[in-house]
């Protein structure tokens, strides 16, 4: 049963408003109630077994806050005390600098008045959470006013930092209170988890301030109340804990003190390591903020919602690493990149990022949770078995398990997985993370990937480069010879020309395979071939085929190329010239078109370039069939009536002549329409007129840029 607030917290919290505001030169305050007995340091001095802890508070330069502010204190005994001398290797509290005392004592201090209700059910975005609330005790991180001292680090990867000595600040610490309400609201079991987070702890079964358990007070040893861990005072309330609560690493300061075991983990992390100026400490030193880039930000002491402008979004999650050590990192190196990479260095990021961040979730694993169903960052379900992990050590914004296996994410063990181990195939793995196509391409809907590599990319003009920034950029060649950053919109087209939406075990037949990039790609005899490869005379032949969990993997020997416009091929062909001429009249043509990147010039067909129009069929006329209609005085002299013309030769649909689409189409000319029989090689079109027109299948599937072309006969009427 969860907590209410009582009678006695609101009588306090009226008698704490009137030391602050009911005081003035005209009326004496209140006394006290007697129940408050004195101040926050009146108590701990009067109990006698806190005088380290008094101590402290003198050291950290504390002593006059909390005399003359309401605050709360977590306070160790003597006893607790000693026992942190030893476990340190001092022998009081003079063996502390200032900057040492100031950071352990501000870990056990808060600066306001909560009472224990409040502690686990925390105001946050304007609204007092409780055992009802949207949150309930999720809110379980509490700011404190503690900072660990700027380290010096010498950046090893980054471009701008590289070999240089930084000092690195870093944010004030967050300290979780676990609560026994905590783990109901997180589906979790205090009593399970807890101690496999921290091993070196006690459970209460109640509130633990961090590897702390909050001690009940005497005579009230077995209370199910959280209120009753409360100690009130006059200028506040104190809770007594078991233990000294010790300096905070953050996951990162973690591993940085712990390379003789984790430092492959940490080497591979710093190949995404940024760092941004944070101001001049009071040596007029600069400082340094650190990060991580595309993989989680465990340098960040607020967690994973680190970029958050809302304080309470902080409170929410800590960062969970099921971190291997050095050997069981190497072993798995070796037996998988490290069989075709030479070094480290030359792994692609996208690799060395799924191989870290499947380590690592941005939430909270518990003991409990990840032995029953577990989630990887990435969504992988799976089930940890408690002989995969030993038990936690909790950091100031998250916790980390010694793994004894590295937790492989699906993406491995499907379609795109031989890529992330094969340096021959590093481009085209790096087009598809850049593409964002890695999540489809290793989903539970069933792909099929033809994958080029790395030599035959180049050879199709197309390269992944290192500018003069340090950044890896892809660029095309121009027809000019300069080499051109390859704009987004392109990356994604040509790495989407390779996927195809299903499961295709068989090219050994003949037919159109629509691509996730809306182009289409004939194939036939395992060999596929897109518009441009027609046009160039280079096909793509699939050398090796693997079947994966989701799909199939197949490797070609050149690279699918569809980049060939309809302008392009119509402009091609002599025999088309006739009808081109009309199609630049009407201006539906534009013969000298001039790309805005590339500066490259092409004849465009502007009704194809719609961000929406995936889909043309053009019905071109040879010049016979349009000198034929000009001699029977169908082609129309007047501007409107040729471009409708024009317009009712062209299909928003793809249909090739292989039996597949039959039917009834709109074309370009609002409310005209054509009828389509199609059986393979034998398609005919009857217009408006009732003409029949058969079509050639020599002169058919002409494929090119979001669509197909196909030369007729005749021309077709709309009346």
């Amino acid at each position: 049963m969860k907590a209410k607030q009582t009678g006695r917290t609101a009588i306090l919290i009226a008698c704490l408003l009137w030391v602050l505001y009911g005081c003035s030169d005209k009326m004496e305050r209140y006394e006290d109630p007697p129940w408050l007995k004195g101040t926050n340091i009146e108590n701990l001095e009067k109990e006698g077994r806190y005088s380290i802890f008094l101590q402290l508070m003198e050291r950290a330069g504390y002593r006059n806050t909390v005399e003359k502010q309401l605050t709360t204190l977590f306070v160790p005994d003597d006893e607790a005390f000693q026992l942190y001398f030893q476990k340190r290797g001092i022998s009081s509290i003079d063996d502390l600098t200032e900057d040492q005392a100031l950071e352990l004592f501000t870990l056990h201090f808060l600066s306001n008045p909560v009472n224990a209700n409040h502690l686990v059910y925390e105001k946050a975005w304007s609204l007092l959470e409780s055992a009802t609330g949207e949150y309930g005790a999720l809110f379980f991180r509490k700011q404190t006013r503690s900072i660990s001292a700027p380290y010096k680090e010498i950046p090893k990867y980054d471009e701008t930092y590289k070999g240089k000595e930084l000092f690195i600040y870093t944010n004030v610490k967050y300290i979780p209170l676990f609560s026994i309400h905590y783990f109901h609201d997180y589906n979790g079991n205090g009593a399970e988890d807890y101690p496999f987070m921290y091993p070196d702890s006690k459970w209460g079964g109640l509130i633990n301030w961090h590897n702390a358990m909050i001690i009940p007070p005497a005579g009230n040893e077995h209370t199910t109340n959280i209120e009753d861990l409360a100690n009130p005072t006059s200028s506040g309330f104190i809770y007594y804990i078991d233990q000294v609560v010790d300096s905070m690493p953050s996951i990162e300061q973690y591993l940085i003190g712990h390379q003789d075991q984790y430092g492959l983990f940490y080497d591979l992390m710093q190949r995404f390591a940024t760092y941004t100026t944070a101001g001049t400490d009071l040596q007029g030193r600069q400082l340094y903020s650190k990060g991580y880039s595309d993989i989680s930000n465990i340098a960040a002491e607020r967690g994973p919602n680190w970029s958050s402008t809302q304080t309470p979004a902080y409170m929410l999650d800590i960062f969970t690493v099921f971190l291997p050590d050095n050997d069981l990192l190497q072993t798995y190196l070796n037996n998988t990149v490290l069989k075709t990479y030479s070094s480290l260095d030359e792994v692609p990021d996208v690799t060395i990022r799924y191989i870290l961040q499947t380590q690592i979730t941005n939430r909270l694993e518990l003991k409990s949770k990840f032995t029953k169903q577990y989630f990887n960052y990435y969504g992988d379900k799976s089930v940890i078995d408690i002989s995969d992990v030993d038990a936690g050590y909790m950091c100031s914004n998250g916790v980390i398990y010694k793994s004894k296996r590295i937790m492989e994410p699906n993406v491995f063990i499907s379609v795109p997985g031989p890529l992330f181990i094969n340096k021959n195939y590093s481009v085209f793995l790096t087009m598809l993370s850049n593409a964002n196509m890695i999540p489809t391409l290793s989903g539970e809907k069933e792909v099929t990937l033809f994958a080029p590599n790395n030599v035959q990319i180049e050879a199709a003009n197309i390269r992944l480069f290192l500018n003069s920034s340090g950044n890896l950029e892809f660029q095309e060649k121009a027809d000019d010879g300069q080499w051109l950053v390859m704009p987004e919109v392109d990356l994604v087209s040509y790495a989407q020309d390779h996927i195809y939406y299903g499961n295709i075990t068989d090219l050994s037949g003949e037919g159109y395979l629509e691509m996730a990039s809306h182009n289409y790609v004939h194939y036939s005899g395992q060999v596929l071939t897109g518009g441009l490869n027609n046009y160039k005379g280079v096909t793509a032949s699939v050398t090796d085929g693997q079947q994966r969990i989701n799909g199939m993997l197949y490797f070609v020997d050149n690279p699918i190329q569809t980049e060939y416009r309809m302008g392009q091929y119509i402009m091609s062909d002599p025999d088309l010239s006739e009808f081109a001429k009309l199609m630049v009249e009407v201006n539906m043509l534009d013969t000298a078109f001039i790309e805005t990147d590339t500066k490259n010039q092409y004849p465009n067909i502007k009704i194809t370039e719609a961000s929406n129009a995936y889909y043309w069929t053009a019905f071109i006329p040879d010049n016979a069939a349009m000198a034929k209609a000009k001699t029977d005085g169908i082609i129309p002299s007047d501007a409107d009536s040729l471009l409708r013309f024009v317009d009712y030769h062209f299909v928003q649909k793809v249909i090739c002549d292989d039996g597949v689409l039959s039917g009834t189409f709109n074309t370009l000319l609002d409310g005209a329409f054509l009828n389509i029989t199609n059986t393979p090689n034998n398609l005919r079109i009857t217009d408006a007129s009732g003409q029949e027109v058969l079509l050639d299948h020599a002169n058919a599937n002409h494929l090119v840029r979001r669509g197909v072309v196909h030369k007729i006969t005749s021309v077709l009427k709309s009346k």
